[in-house]
Parts: structure tokens; sequence; C-alpha cells
């Protein structure tokens, strides 16, 4: 997996992390304090908010959402991500999967293989729509 799958997580729906694959561990990080494998704990602020709106989006529209141009400082120093995120089914189980997927974005890219960009300040306030459909 390695080898074919870009750095991923498999998540529950409560968003606590099940398994790592293709090194996405070098984008999480334990916080200090009482341990958490609440995914938007152990990643950094810029992704924590592009995170919650897409994985909220996913869940409820049961579809994949994916954003581009997310720049994150990691191990391997800064890099632009795409971010995807996919609902999957197992067998036998009611509840609802994601695999949140972390692909590295070349610079060089043109713009026919670029998918949706999105800001910061458009993850917040997909975040902040979703969180008032909630409490409505």
């Amino acid at each position: 997996l390695d080898q074919y799958v870009p750095p991923s997580v498999l998540l529950n729906a409560q968003r606590q992390v099940l398994h790592t694959f293709g090194g996405a561990g070098r984008l999480l990080q334990p916080r200090d304090g009482r341990m958490s494998t609440d995914i938007l704990e152990m990643v950094d602020r810029e992704l924590r908010l592009v995170l919650a709106g897409a994985l909220q989006r996913a869940l409820r529209e049961n579809t994949t959402v994916t954003y581009t141009g997310t720049k994150v400082e990691s191990r391997a120093g800064l890099e632009e991500l795409r971010i995807r995120v996919q609902p999957v089914e197992a067998k036998g189980s009611s509840e609802p999967f994601l695999i949140v997927s972390f692909e590295s974005v070349a610079p060089t890219q043109t713009p026919e293989e670029q998918l949706e960009s999105i800001s910061i300040e458009k993850a917040s306030r997909d975040q902040l729509r979703s969180m008032e459909v909630e409490l409505q």
C-alpha cells in the first residue's frame, strides 16, 4: 500500500484515526497533554480548518470532497497538498468510514490538472455553515 497509495488516513465517523498509509504519519503530530486519536487534534492549524469542513461535508453529503492549494509545514518542509476525503463502506458495518488522502501537488501543474482550489477563509466559512446547519 505504501507504494501505491498516497499518504492517507482511515477514520471513523467520530474523526478517530484507525490506520495510516503511505507515510501519512509525517503530517500527524500528537499534542501535549491527554492523548487523542481525533485527527483534528493531530494536524496543524491550516490543515485543521480545511479538514473540519471537508469531513463534515463528506459525511453529510456522502460524497468525495477534494481541496487543493493547502500549504502545510511538515517534517519534509513546506508543501502544497491536495486533500481528498472519501466516504467508504465496510462490509458488515453500518458505521461510515472515511479515507483522507494527502497528495503533494507538483508546482508545475497545468491549469487542466488543477482541481477546485480553496482558501483557508473559504474552508472556515464552509465549516461555520456546517456548524450552523447542525445547530438548527
